[in-house]
């Protein structure tokens, strides 16, 4: 048999750092400098002097006693040196174990390649060498990982090798399915749970399940959902007087209250549950666990303030950042706070929100970044705090774009067949980022998994050094991804330096009554204010959705009669024609888009006016400052209106392609036929939005749903 030995199977990089950086940065926000030593020989650390020092069995002990004291690096240096004599082909106990211990280190410390690569390599081991608790151990903890990395179908399909799931193993796979879309198999495994268990506990957790996948479902009324919350609220007499197991009866009450707050009717049967839960969880000897409860307790009904204020403090000192903002936020809306309080809980959230918001968030935390900038704004608007409603647009937007660069860090890939050891270095510092950050917002999800807090961070903190120590190498061959990935808000004042005489950004300002536009001009800022107000009717939380499905489903512009387009330029059309008037370029900038460039006399082709798009004030002074790169090929990009995430990686790793908006659904066929007229076009011009200019004039029908994106 052919011998195989553990030779270079340990795929961590060991960086030296020489210099010192914020721990605020990425998440990481402990006041003060982490100084890092100069000469840090992790390989050195695995010897002791003594003889026996280089055998596997001394430096899986010494890689134990390393990770006992947190010093996971060097553990898994010693562990890797151990396993580099191991013979695989007939692996020894200690051989499974010392691998089993690197994949939960690098795992851990969220070296996610690694760890999935050590995965790999023990579940390749010969028949026999793996014992079925291991493997399912192995199999959760990828399924975990995957999860955190946004990948959820893959995350449901890592426990499917596994011969039998526990009941609880299934629910996790579940949720998994319910989260990235795929309901109907969500649907089934909650289903079959159902009718085959007969643990309350379970079964509560499956109900719950079922009632959140038929709230997805299109069309969905609250009737449809009362026979299950019925059902749900049966149960929970049973779960709350089943002796022990009290943290299992926590999070399946918890669980409960999440789906019945999604109907009216029962609302208040889920605030008597979280009580209930942050009562039983007293007698967990967990603190994280009540603090959560606490939060979610008061945020289902009462919402009371001082909770919320010890809320946001606690997280605060757990250096959990966006648990910190969703406290704040919450808040925010709570009775008994003055409006400058309300104010500045709304801008202390956005702060500490933006280097520490999950790449994935869920559902509720989307709506509650939301809600909280349509608050802030409408307060902003009504007192004319033009500064501040800029600021605010800046600090969302930030939150946005990192989000973004994290869960599209794929796309920085060179394009040619040469590999890039650079680009894929920073790629996978991106992904194992986010990663991280995701874990700690899974916390405040889960209402457990705290005491893996500080491993995130201190990886976090190693990680987004050794980024900023690659920005100088990358400033040479990538200049905008670098500047983009130190992460640097910009102010008003730097934006109006990088506009130019004839152009104007144009930002659409919404709270819930309330709409306007930030006029930025290279002399003045301004707001123009809507002509009309929200009202439930035209609701401002579905403004950029119903205009992108009119516009798709319309054949032109002058076709969308009698709806939300209608009302939207009868409201903001004449502010925007008289902001603009003085300018013959606009950029809009926003993080949902609105069509903007079809008012009359703003983009239309009469107007003679260059029109594009951006998500963020940060992309706008970056690509402004790197308008001259040496000339290299490019290429030319469409993106949907509704991704919010695609054209703005793809501007900032790329900034010489020429990026596009489309705002209806186009076949193929049809979007290579535009691209040959776009390139044909920019043969008289660089620019994407003259080129697109120069079509619209052309065939204004046609064109009228095709937006540059960047600045042109």
């Amino acid at each position: 048999m052919r011998k195989i030995y553990a030779k270079n199977i340990y795929t961590n990089h060991i960086h030296i750092s020489t210099g010192s950086w914020r721990l605020q940065s990425m998440g990481i926000r402990r006041k003060g400098w982490l100084f890092l030593p100069i000469f840090f020989f992790i390989l050195a650390s695995c010897g002791s002097g003594i003889e026996d020092a280089g055998l596997p069995s001394e430096l899986y002990r010494q890689a134990r006693e390393h990770s006992h004291r947190g010093e996971y690096q060097q553990a898994l240096g010693c562990y890797a040196r151990g396993l580099e004599g191991e013979n695989l082909s007939e692996p020894s106990f200690e051989a499974v174990r010392a691998l089993n211990e690197k994949r939960s280190l690098e795992g851990l410390t969220g070296s996610y390649a690694a760890a999935f690569a050590t995965t790999d390599l023990l579940a390749g081991l010969p028949k026999g060498s793996l014992t079925d608790s291991l493997r399912t151990s192995m199999a959760v903890d990828r399924s975990r990982w995957l999860g955190e990395l946004g990948q959820l179908k893959e995350a449901a399909d890592a426990l499917d090798t596994l011969k039998s799931l526990l009941p609880e193993v299934r629910l996790q796979q579940a949720s998994y399915a319910l989260r990235g879309g795929f309901i109907d198999r969500a649907e089934g495994i909650y289903g079959s749970l159902v009718s085959s268990q007969g643990d309350p506990i379970i079964q509560m957790h499956a109900w719950s399940g079922l009632l959140q996948c038929g709230a997805r479902r299109p069309g969905v009324v609250e009737n449809d959902l009362l026979d299950m919350a019925r059902k749900i609220v049966a149960l929970s007499g049973r779960v709350m007087s089943t002796k022990d197991r009290t943290v299992e009866r926590v999070q399946a009450l918890r669980h409960a209250a999440s789906s019945l707050q999604l109907t009216q009717k029962h609302r208040r049967d889920a605030s008597f549950l979280l009580f209930r839960a942050l009562s039983i969880a007293g007698e967990s000897g967990r603190p994280f666990l009540v603090e959560v409860l606490r939060l979610e307790s008061n945020a289902a009904i009462v919402r009371k303030s001082d909770p919320f204020r010890e809320s946001a403090s606690y997280f605060e000192m757990k250096n959990m950042p966006y648990a910190e903002a969703m406290a704040k936020f919450m808040l925010s809306g709570s009775e008994g706070v003055d409006p400058e309080e309300r104010t500045t809980a709304l801008q202390g959230g956005f702060v500490a929100a933006r280097d520490a918001a999950p790449p994935w968030p869920r559902p509720w935390m989307r709506q509650l970044e939301r809600d909280a900038l349509f608050q802030l704004n409408g307060q902003l608007l009504a007192n004319s705090r033009i500064f501040e409603l800029f600021d605010a647009s800046q600090q969302s937007s930030m939150l946005r774009l990192s989000r973004a660069l994290l869960r599209r860090a794929d796309l920085f890939r060179p394009k040619g067949a040469e590999p890039d050891t650079m680009m894929a270095e920073v790629r996978t510092l991106l992904q194992n980022m986010g990663g991280l950050r995701q874990r700690k917002v899974d916390m405040l999800v889960n209402a457990g998994g705290e005491e893996r807090r500080r491993a995130a961070d201190r990886s976090l903190n190693m990680q987004y050094g050794r980024l900023l120590e690659l920005l100088s190498s990358l400033r040479i061959s990538h200049p905008v991804a670098a500047e983009v990935l130190s992460f640097n808000p910009v102010t008003l004042r730097t934006v109006q330096h990088a506009l130019k005489d004839d152009e104007v950004v144009l930002a659409p300002v919404l709270s819930d009554s309330l709409a306007a536009l930030l006029v930025i001009g290279r002399r003045n800022v301004q707001i123009a204010s809507s002509r009309l107000p929200f009202d439930s009717e035209h609701p401002a939380a579905s403004l950029d959705l119903n205009l992108r499905r009119e516009l798709g489903a319309s054949s032109s512009p002058e076709a969308m009669r009698g709806g939300e387009w209608e009302w939207f330029a009868r409201s903001m059309e004449q502010p925007a024609r008289e902001a603009v008037k003085n300018y013959r370029r606009v950029i809009v900038v926003s993080d949902a888009l609105l069509p903007l460039h079809l008012f009359d006399g703003v983009g239309n082709p009469s107007s003679g006016r260059q029109v594009s798009f951006l998500h963020s004030y940060r992309e706008l002074v970056i690509l402004r400052a790197n308008e001259a790169l040496p000339p290299a090929a490019s290429e030319i990009c469409f993106y949907d209106a509704d991704d919010q995430d695609g054209p703005a990686a793809h501007k900032m790793f790329f900034p010489r392609d020429r990026v596009f908006i489309i705002w209806k659904p186009y076949g193929e066929e049809a979007l290579e036929e535009m691209k040959r007229e776009i390139g044909t076009s920019m043969q008289e011009t660089v620019s994407g939005a003259a080129a697109l200019q120069a079509l619209r004039r052309d065939n204004p029908r046609k064109w009228a749903a095709v937006s540059a994106y960047g600045v042109q």
